[in-house]
């Protein structure tokens, strides 16, 4: 999806290319099935909506979690501001909706791109670190569910606050649908270029 130059004008060159790469970058992600997150520029380019689905096999399966992404004016030089839209019962999601991660924080670096931050929260959601927890009572609940599945109060808060939240065993945002469906439109193009490429011969 092109950027007008109306949209450009609040960042510097060289940063919107570089989110214009990113932004590429994530399209060719959301092609694929299995990744499971997804984002896209608003109308500034500078701040981004995002999309995380709840890992199948965990007790966030079955749910979404939307979030927003602000990129600072020296990004990639400093982290970009991501937070969760609404609650998430979590150990390392704090009552405000921020996430403690540390390649938010100090341990940042110019080389991350958006896709690959989005997949490590995915990937916390399941593997919190209770070392240094966000939320005490969802670090709490969440290390008794893991020495006994039995004891279910981790599990059922979090799929209570999906739920209050309205994203549990609900429909998918359009906006996400829609990325994704063009994403995947574009793989296909892409894939049927190189084919015919192939079969004539050419490099």
């Amino acid at each position: 999806m092109a950027q007008s130059a109306a949209k450009m004008t609040a960042v510097s060159k060289k940063m919107g290319k570089r989110l214009l790469s990113e932004q590429k970058a994530m399209r060719r992600d959301m092609a694929d099935e299995q990744v499971g997150v997804g984002a896209e520029p608003t109308a500034d380019l500078r701040h981004w909506r995002a999309l995380i689905e709840g890992p199948a096999d965990t007790p966030f399966e079955g749910g979404f979690f939307e979030l927003s992404i602000k990129f600072p004016r020296n990004y990639p030089f400093a982290p970009p501001k991501i937070k969760f839209e609404h609650a998430v019962f979590h150990p390392n999601v704090y009552k405000s909706n921020d996430i403690c991660l540390d390649i938010l924080a100090n341990q940042w670096s110019p080389s991350y791109r958006i896709d690959g931050v989005l997949k490590s929260i995915r990937s916390l959601l399941n593997d919190p670190n209770v070392n240094s927890p966000a939320n005490v009572d969802a670090s709490k609940a969440y290390n008794a569910w893991r020495h006994d599945n039995s004891d279910t109060q981790y599990a059922d808060r979090v799929r209570a606050t999906m739920k209050s939240a309205g994203r549990y065993r609900v429909a998918l945002p359009e906006w996400y649908t829609t990325v994704r469906r063009d994403a995947r439109e574009e793989a296909q193009r892409r894939a049927d270029k190189k084919r015919k490429r192939s079969a004539t011969g050419e490099e």
